[in-house]
């Protein structure tokens, strides 16, 4: 009796393969009340553990399957059709989701761990440890003493040499872009001096590096920096901080884009000892923030552009 139920379920899902359930259900209830036919004849002990195999597959023909086979009849779920429903519904949103976005192909989309800050070009920064690549290059324009600088900073010079001129002060740039052959001379004959002062390799290396940046780290080679001295004092050490007109250029270099790269007492920050004289263009927003906090490049990156790099 309880065979032909089965056979009839069966027969019942083949004609109705969407009624997937409702075959389930009518199955677990044949063997369900055959299970309590036999229960009330011959007991419970004997056949609980056939009681608790029936629950199991009942449970599990509930959650396990997408597909079953009894017999060599293979029957195929509806939960599998309603999944691909499903799955080419949220293909389409998120399709349509990434066509709103610029460049929004969803084969090529990255999304890492830690966001990246790509440095405008007047804040690139220039150290021993983030050299200038080797294909960097700019548009150099001349200004009055002979020097080069980028373009795009020209006018800004101008007008701070024009402001110096105009309180009183005349000064001049006795440096600007420097080839990396000229930086690599001017690293050599620092070395050379120390080593005749009697400093060995390393100590004359790591004198010269104090001086100048490492040749290919220079800002002068990437033509934003200048060296600005009076007419009266051309000397590049320490003393000139103490000239009205280096007082003058710290005090208003920011409103002209500029800032005093390598302030003193800063040495562990920049890896600079105190220039009095350099100055480098980060355009004027960046130049009042870091000179009214009194801070250098390096810590102004670090507020406003954490993880950043210079190029892509």
């Amino acid at each position: 009796m309880q065979k032909k139920l089965i056979l009839k379920v069966v027969s019942f899902y083949k004609k109705h393969p969407k009624r997937r359930r409702t075959a389930i259900a009518m199955l677990f209830l044949v063997v369900f009340f055959g299970l309590v036919f036999k229960y009330a004849l011959k007991g419970i002990k004997k056949y609980a553990p056939r009681a608790a195999v029936a629950t199991t597959v009942f449970l599990v023909c509930l959650i396990a399957p997408r597909s079953i086979t009894i017999g060599s009849d293979e029957i195929v779920q509806t939960g599998q059709e309603d999944a691909v429903e499903a799955d080419n519904d949220n293909t389409e949103v998120f399709d349509s989701v990434m066509s709103e976005i610029e460049g929004g192909d969803i084969y090529s989309v990255e999304l890492p761990d830690v966001q990246v800050n790509i440095l405008p070009w007047n804040l690139i920064l220039l150290n021993s440890e983030t050299p200038l690549p080797d294909d960097f290059s700019f548009t150099g324009k001349q200004v009055r003493s002979g020097c080069v600088v980028d373009e795009r900073i020209y006018d800004s010079l101008m007008d701070m040499l024009s402001g110096a001129r105009a309180a009183g002060y005349t000064v001049f740039v006795c440096s600007a872009y420097r080839s990396e052959d000229r930086q690599y001379e001017l690293f050599d004959e620092a070395m050379d001096y120390a080593i005749k002062k009697g400093m060995s390799d390393s100590e004359a290396y790591d004198y010269a590096a104090d001086q100048y940046s490492v040749p290919g780290t220079s800002e002068h080679q990437a033509g934003l920096a200048v060296d600005i001295v009076p007419l009266r004092q051309q000397i590049l050490d320490a003393a000139l901080g103490n000239t009205e007109e280096e007082k003058w250029l710290a005090a208003h270099c920011a409103e002209y884009g500029f800032i005093l790269r390598y302030p003193d007492g800063r040495e562990d920050i920049t890896g600079i000892s105190y220039e009095p004289w350099h100055y480098r263009y980060v355009g004027v927003e960046a130049a009042g923030y870091i000179m009214e906090n009194d801070i250098t490049l390096e810590e102004y990156l670090e507020i406003f552009y954490p993880n950043h790099v210079n190029w892509e």
